[in-house]
C-alpha cells in the first residue's frame, strides 16, 4: 500500500524484509477529471459543499463527520454535506443525524459506481477515518483540486501536508 505499511510488515515478518516491496495504487488522472462532469450535483450557492467518500463502516469515521456537521449547524454555517458510500454503519449513522436534526444537512447517497461528481461539487473534501494506510479518496480529491481535511492518519499523514495541501 505504500512505503509505512511495508515497515510495519517488516517489524511483523523480518524473515521476509527482503522479498518486500509495495506499489503505489495505479490513479488514471484523465479518467477521474472525465467523470467528475458525467452528471451534476444539487450545489446552492448559499451553502457550504462538503464531500465524504468510503465504506460506512466504523473505521471510516462517519461518525466523527456527524458531529462535526453538528458543530457547523449549530455556527450557523449554511452546508450540505455529502456521505458517498454504504455499509453496516449506514443504519447508525441515520439514526446519529437524525438525532442531531442533521437530515437537511447529511445526505447519504449510497454506493456510487462514479462518486467524483460529488467531488467536483464540493468546496471541501473531508477523510475523516479513525484509520487510513493510504487514502486513496484524498488523492482522488486533490486531482479535482479540491481542499483536503483529513484525520492524522498513516495515510492522510503520507498526503496531506499540514497548511500546504490540506489540513
Amino acid at each position: 500500500i505504500n512505503e509505512n505499511v511495508k515497515q510495519m510488515l517488516k517489524e511483523f515478518y523480518p524473515q521476509y524484509a527482503d522479498k518486500m516491496t509495495y506499489l503505489d495504487n495505479y490513479v488514471n488522472e484523465q479518467e477521474i477529471i472525465k467523470k467528475s462532469t458525467e452528471y451534476s450535483v444539487d450545489k446552492k450557492d448559499s451553502e457550504y459543499v462538503l464531500c465524504t467518500c468510503g465504506r460506512l463502516v466504523q473505521v471510516k469515521g462517519f461518525d466523527l463527520a456527524v458531529y462535526a456537521a453538528k458543530i457547523l449547524k449549530d455556527r450557523g454555517i449554511p452546508f450540505v454535506w455529502y456521505f458517498v458510500g454504504d455499509g453496516v454503519e449506514r443504519n447508525v449513522l441515520e439514526e446519529l443525524i437524525q438525532r442531531n436534526d442533521l437530515q437537511e444537512n447529511i445526505i447519504i447517497t449510497g454506493m456510487k459506481d462514479n462518486p467524483y461528481p460529488y467531488m467536483a461539487a464540493s468546496d471541501i473534501y473531508v477523510q475523516p477515518s479513525y484509520e487510513e494506510s493510504y487514502g486513496l479518496a484524498i488523492l482522488e480529491a486533490m486531482i479535482l483540486c479540491k481542499p483536503v481535511v483529513t484525520t492524522s492518519t498513516m495515510g492522510g499523514k503520507l498526503l496531506v501536508q499540514k497548511n500546504v495541501n490540506g489540513l
